[in-house]
Order: C-alpha cells, then sequence, then structure tokens
C-alpha cells in the first residue's frame, strides 16, 4: 500500500470517527460490560506499570482500567485531536491522575523503545493501513515479556471470500480488513510473541440500510450471508461478528 493510500485510509477514519466518538448510537455499539471486564482481567496490571491503549477513542477501555487500577499509568493514545482534547478534559474534571491522552498520525507510533509494559487495543486494529508494521512498532516500544492484547472481529470461519470486509467497506470509515485467528498468530510470532490465551465474543453491528448492501449480498452465497446473521428492520440492517480476543506475551 502506497503513503497516499494509506493517508486516505487514516483520514476518512479520522473525519467519520471525529463525528461518531460520543454519539449515543456508537456508544450503545460498543458498550459490552461482560466484554469490557473480561478484557481489564486478563491486561498486565502490577503496581506501577504503564499500559498504552491503542485507538483508544472516547477512552472505553482506558477510563475504567485506570480507574480500578490506582497503581498503574494509562495512556490513551488515538489519530482523533477533538476526541483526545475531551478526554483530557474529563481527565482534569475528574482528577484522574494516572491517566492521560494523547493523538498521533496514524503511522508513527510515538514512542521510545520499551515504554511500555503492556499494550491493548480494542475494535481498532482493522483500520490501520499497515497491521505489519504497526505489530513491528509495537514490538519495539513493549518491553521484555511485555504483553498484547488485541480484541477485534474476524472473519466467519467458511467466509473465504472476505464478504465481511467488502460490507464493512461500505461505510467510508477507514475500513482494512478483518484478520483471523492464524494470521495474527503468524504476525505477532514473527515479531517474537507468543499467544497466551483467548476467548470468542460477539459485536452486533447497525447501519442504516441502503440498496449497496442488498446488492453486495447478492455476489455470496447464503451460507455465508446467514453465518454473520444479517437482519434487516425497516431502516437498519444488522451484521453480526465474533470477536477475537487475544493476549500475546513477548519472548
Amino acid at each position: 500500500m502506497n503513503e497516499y493510500k494509506k493517508a486516505e485510509i487514516i483520514a476518512k477514519a479520522k473525519k467519520q470517527f471525529d463525528k461518531d466518538f460520543f454519539t449515543e448510537g456508537y456508544i450503545d455499539i460498543i458498550s459490552d460490560d461482560k466484554h469490557l471486564e473480561g478484557i481489564l482481567a486478563k491486561i498486565d496490571t502490577k503496581p506501577n506499570s504503564r499500559i498504552l491503549d491503542l485507538g483508544t477513542g472516547s477512552g472505553y477501555v482506558a477510563f475504567p482500567l485506570a480507574l480500578k487500577y490506582k497503581e498503574i499509568e494509562v495512556v490513551g493514545l488515538d489519530i482523533v485531536e477533538n476526541t483526545i482534547r475531551r478526554n483530557n478534559e474529563v481527565v482534569r474534571e475528574k482528577g484522574i491522575n494516572n491517566l492521560i491522552f494523547s493523538s498521533y498520525d496514524g503511522i508513527t507510533i510515538p514512542y521510545e523503545n520499551n515504554t511500555f509494559d503492556a499494550i491493548v487495543t480494542r475494535y481498532a486494529l482493522h483500520h490501520f493501513p499497515n497491521i505489519e508494521e504497526t505489530i513491528k512498532q509495537l514490538q519495539r516500544i513493549v518491553g521484555e515479556g511485555g504483553q498484547i492484547y488485541i480484541s477485534d472481529p474476524t472473519p466467519n470461519k467458511i467466509d473465504n471470500k472476505r464478504f465481511v470486509d467488502k460490507y464493512m467497506q461500505l461505510r467510508d470509515d477507514g475500513h482494512v480488513k478483518f484478520y483471523t485467528k492464524e494470521e495474527y498468530i503468524e504476525l505477532l510470532n514473527k515479531y517474537g510473541f507468543e499467544l497466551e490465551n483467548i476467548f470468542i465474543s460477539k459485536v452486533r453491528f447497525p447501519r442504516v440500510v441502503s440498496d449497496n448492501y442488498y446488492k453486495l449480498m447478492k455476489n455470496y452465497e447464503e451460507e455465508i450471508i446467514k453465518a454473520y446473521d444479517i437482519e434487516v428492520t425497516e431502516d437498519k440492517i444488522f451484521i453480526t461478528e465474533d470477536v477475537l480476543n487475544m493476549s500475546f506475551r513477548k519472548k
């Protein structure tokens, strides 16, 4: 992928999520108390640990992580500057001393080697234009024995034609690709990480229904469509996706 295409993807994501992050509809989509608790329970939270929440958005993971574990430091990183400013305002208003939010360009993660003890990213990696370069940078900034915790949707096992990516790309928000468990393991192993544990959850995405979704679905086998439990109401179309929740450890 060339630099122009990378910049285009980042710009699309930034534009859409600048609108979305604090809307009621978006918050409803990403909110899942049981899922959040499952993630928080798996993240390394030893006293004095420094943890990065990559693609933090509205701070759905970062805020409860910092509030629950007072003896760690949490950094939330995202491309949407307006959201980062709002998050930091909340930090100041609530007097949270172990949390800070920062913005970046979506390409170069702006931290020194071995800065973090753990990195968590939820519902974000499918927007990154170069996943391998991202993992390479995460390997650099997490210390020896450090953790990367990934939570992101994945294609259904029978979806070898990647219908789900075409579907998600109909919303112009910089969606690049959902990755399989095998793709993640191969990539993380390449950069010195081993899979520790995994659990599967689900997420249901609503969209405003349009003819584009019907046209797309006509190009794929019925069993693939059914596997995503697609439901159409008067004005919405829903898709249900499996979510990989994986902890990797740096060797």
